[in-house]
């Protein structure tokens, strides 16, 4: 736990940089790490500001990861279909996405 703490601890640093594109990769990598620790409240906080560009498909996959740790399996959902829906530059790994959206249960109301 102190790796983690201490990885923390730099990429709380790195949320100051003047360089936004830093910013952005440190806001993502900060949400993943709460996320491992449980602080999922954290997480979301970090992935609900709007990214700039490319990472908007990014903080969606990690919003997604969010939701369904906290068992809020719509809004997960949501946030994986945004997650391929906005992924312009092909950086989000669209098969674990899609894998991560197939293994939600059927909303409710319909026939899985």
């Amino acid at each position: 736990n102190n790796d983690l703490d201490g990885a923390a601890d730099m990429l709380e640093a790195a949320l100051s940089a003047d360089d936004e594109l830093l910013v952005q990769i440190a806001r993502l990598r900060l949400a993943r790490l709460r996320l491992e620790q449980g602080e999922l409240d954290m997480a979301l906080e970090l992935v609900s500001k709007q990214p700039v560009g490319s990472f908007a498909g990014l903080y969606a996959d990690v919003r997604g990861d969010v939701h369904s740790a906290a068992g809020r399996l719509d809004a997960a959902r949501a946030a994986y279909e945004d997650a391929l829906a906005l992924d312009s530059e092909n950086l989000v790994n669209r098969e674990v996405v899609e894998m991560k959206l197939a293994m939600l249960p059927a909303p409710a109301g319909e026939d899985g």
